[in-house]
């Protein structure tokens, strides 16, 4: 009785803190749109005034306009473009909102983690080299704003800024996920109470290559992580602010039967993970697939919760009968 009662309150999510985040997404709802062949009209980013092909990086979703921004690497410069939900560019005639020119603002054109600041409307953004600014969405550097290197990381693909006002860093060269807090006068890395996360070491999975980083949606605080070298597959796994990696045996595995994956190798190289709390929806854009796919959180149903937990007292007060 004891281990049925534990396998529903499980499913319900109303277990120990730290259910699996396997158990929240709706991997057969998945929706895939795709970013290689894009229908414009003209403007930044428009090739020949016809289409855009876009191999997606850094990703984040705008609450106040539902919107996805992506980071797309061009060669000499960066370009940030708005789409909304359902692939079409918000703007047609002007598909890019910014780009960042090779070697501008004393970085690497290669800006890969991105996330959207609701507070102050802006983007925070992390580069190869470890820089991590803060950008106005016309994409120019915030006067006074988040600025500084993350040290000793090599490759910073995902970068959030927590509401505990803490900046998390995928360190994908190190295969680290670090932490940083300001001190009052500089970004400093919190070195301690489980951090950095070396995350080579997880469970005996392989997860060596952190690639995307974002807050877990729910009440949790908990941190999502993408990983790119499960087996050749993409999987998320949840991580605590204690940096110790939850249920590590049901990550969410992104395999070939997901839609929107490959039919034969699955979805890997994810290089941004952004997370809509307007519809629910966790977004992960592909870098060499060419496509951004949205995966549905499963949240039961507060009525089937009270329905299966009065069946579980039935069944208690049965027992007791029995007895």
């Amino acid at each position: 009785m004891r281990q049925f009662i534990a396998v529903a309150l499980a499913a319900l999510g109303l277990g120990a803190a730290g259910s699996a985040l396997a158990l929240e997404l709706d991997l057969t709802g998945a929706f895939a749109f795709d970013t290689s062949n894009v229908s414009c009209t003209g403007g930044l980013g428009c090739n020949g005034g016809t289409f855009a092909s876009i191999a997606p990086e850094g990703l984040a979703h705008n609450p106040v306009t539902d919107t996805l921004i992506v980071s797309h690497d061009g060669g000499s410069d960066m370009l940030f473009y708005e789409f909304n939900l359902d692939g079409t560019f918000t703007d047609p005639a002007n598909p890019a909102r910014f780009g960042i020119s090779l070697g501008a603002f004393g970085s690497l054109p290669a800006w890969r983690g991105l996330d959207y600041l609701q507070s102050s409307g802006t983007l925070l953004a992390s580069s190869e080299d470890g820089m991590i600014r803060e950008f106005t969405l016309d994409g120019m550097p915030v006067a006074g704003g988040i600025d500084f290197v993350a040290t000793g990381a090599d490759d910073a693909e995902g970068v959030v800024l927590h509401t505990n006002g803490n900046i998390y860093v995928a360190d994908d060269g190190n295969e680290t996920v670090r932490q940083f807090q300001f001190n009052g006068a500089s970004w400093v890395e919190v070195i301690g109470g489980g951090w950095p996360v070396m995350t080579r070491v997880v469970g005996g999975d392989p997860f060596d290559d952190p690639s995307a980083i974002e807050t877990l949606p729910g009440g949790s605080g908990n941190l999502l992580v993408h990983d790119d070298s499960s087996g050749g597959l993409g999987s998320v796994w949840e991580l605590s602010l204690d940096g110790m990696f939850l249920d590590q045996a049901n990550s969410v595995l992104l395999t070939a039967n997901v839609p929107g994956c490959d039919s034969v190798g699955g979805c890997f190289d994810g290089e941004g993970l952004a997370y809509d709390d307007v519809n629910d929806v966790v977004f992960i854009a592909y870098e060499n697939e060419q496509k951004i796919i949205s995966f549905p959180r499963m949240v039961p149903e507060p009525a089937s919760a009270s329905l299966l937990l009065l069946g579980i007292g039935g069944l208690i007060a049965a027992r007791r009968r029995r007895a």
